[in-house]
Formats: C-alpha cells, sequence, structure tokens
C-alpha cells in the first residue's frame, strides 16, 4: 500500500512538472517578434544577461592585471558588450510566460525549447552599451568593486545595474531574484585565470621557504658566533 502511495506522488509530480515544461516554440508578440530593442516585458531579462556578462568580463581583466586603469576599464566593458557574448541567448516559454534564457537567468536552468538568435545577440549588445552609458564606466567598476569586497555576488552587481532610474529595467530586487540564476561556482572562470592562481599559489610557497631557508641561516651564524665566543 505505501509502495503504490509513493508510486502515485511520483506521477503527480512528474506531471505538474511537465506542466511546466515547454517544448513547444514560444509564442512570440509583435514586439518580441519585430522590435529593434530589447521588448518592454523582457526589459529586466535583458538586464540580468547584461549585467552577467559585464560581471564576467571586469572578474577577468582584475583577475590578469594587477592595476585597472582607465584605458583597460574602457576596453573591458567595451569587450563585455561585444555581439558574440550574447548569441546563445532567446526566449523560452516557462509556465506560458516567454522569459529570456541565457548565461545569468534563472530560465538557462530549465528545460525548454529556445528560441534563439535573431534579433537577440544585437537587441543585448546595444542594451549593454546602454547601461553602461547611463551609469557611466567608473561607477560601473565600482559597484562591481563594492560587491566583490563585500562578497554580496552577483545578484547585488545585477541589482545595482537593474534597479534604477526611470522606468528601471527591474522594478524591484524580488522580481530580479526570481529571474536570475541560482548562485553556483564560477564555471565561466578562463583556464588562464586558473594557471594565474596556480601559479601565485608557489609563488607564496617558495616566498615562505625562502623564509624557512633565511631563519635557518641566521640560527646556524649565532650559534657559531657563539661557539667562536667561547
Amino acid at each position: 500500500m505505501i509502495l503504490i502511495l509513493v508510486l502515485l506522488l511520483a506521477l503527480v509530480a512528474h506531471l505538474s512538472l511537465a506542466k511546466k515544461i515547454s517544448f513547444k516554440p514560444p509564442k512570440q508578440n509583435e514586439e518580441e517578434r519585430h522590435s529593434v530593442l530589447t521588448p518592454t516585458n523582457l526589459r529586466c531579462d535583458g538586464c540580468i544577461a547584461v549585467s552577467y556578462q559585464i560581471e564576467r568580463a571586469l572578474f577577468t581583466a582584475v583577475n590578469h592585471h594587477k592595476r585597472m586603469d582607465e584605458t583597460l576599464l574602457y576596453e573591458t566593458l567595451e569587450r563585455g558588450c561585444e555581439y558574440r557574448h550574447f548569441e546563445n541567448y532567446g526566449i523560452k516559454s516557462i509556465a506560458d510566460v516567454n522569459r529570456l534564457s541565457g548565461d545569468g537567468l534563472a530560465a538557462s536552468e530549465i528545460a525548454g525549447m529556445l528560441h534563439g538568435g535573431g534579433k537577440w545577440p544585437k537587441r543585448l549588445a546595444d542594451k549593454c552599451n546602454e547601461v553602461i552609458g547611463e551609469v557611466g564606466e567608473e561607477q560601473v567598476y565600482q559597484l562591481y568593486q563594492a560587491a566583490a569586497s563585500a562578497t554580496l555576488g552577483y545578484a547585488d552587481f545585477a541589482t545595482s545595474l537593474c534597479v534604477r532610474g526611470d522606468p528601471k529595467d527591474c522594478p524591484t530586487k524580488q522580481v530580479l531574484e526570481k529571474l536570475i540564476a541560482k548562485p553556483r561556482e564560477r564555471e565561466s572562470e578562463p583556464a588562464t585565470t586558473k594557471k594565474t592562481k596556480k601559479k601565485k599559489k608557489k609563488k607564496k610557497k617558495k616566498k615562505k621557504k625562502k623564509k624557512k631557508r633565511k631563519k635557518k641561516k641566521k640560527k646556524r651564524k649565532k650559534k657559531q658566533k657563539q661557539v667562536h665566543e667561547l
């Protein structure tokens, strides 16, 4: 009897999940199909995608360079907004509501048919440059530093970029948090960054060994002096 109940509960859970997951192409409205700009109903999704790519670009630059000067900052943000970073974004129907899916977005973690490419890479690249233009390059970097130093994470950086202005891209932080991807270990960390970290660890170990050797030498010299004095 218990086994039957467990099987029934599993079946109900499976059916409820199947309702949420859609493998049909998402139905798009006129704005979603034809607008040159990010559609109004997906502005929050778009801003989250943009903030993810900006944060990723700054993270990589900071880990590769000792100092972030003005030229490097401008080049980094320009690269972060390049068309190629947004080629895998598109619309996905989730519980009969169209959501933008791609890196940094919760919709990317839900199975479903993606309608990507088309106008989306340009829309998001333009949105990226728009956000940076409105906030300012130096201010974007300061917001990134504040989030990184306080270990607030990507969600707080996204909030500072998207829950601002009039009209706001995301009306509230609560709305943003529903659309943003769950925090996880940084899969996007480049191999070069990992190598840099390994090199730093090796340097630290070498420094420690040198210090130990110096201490031993000093001790030996002291002992030698004491022997000579005797």
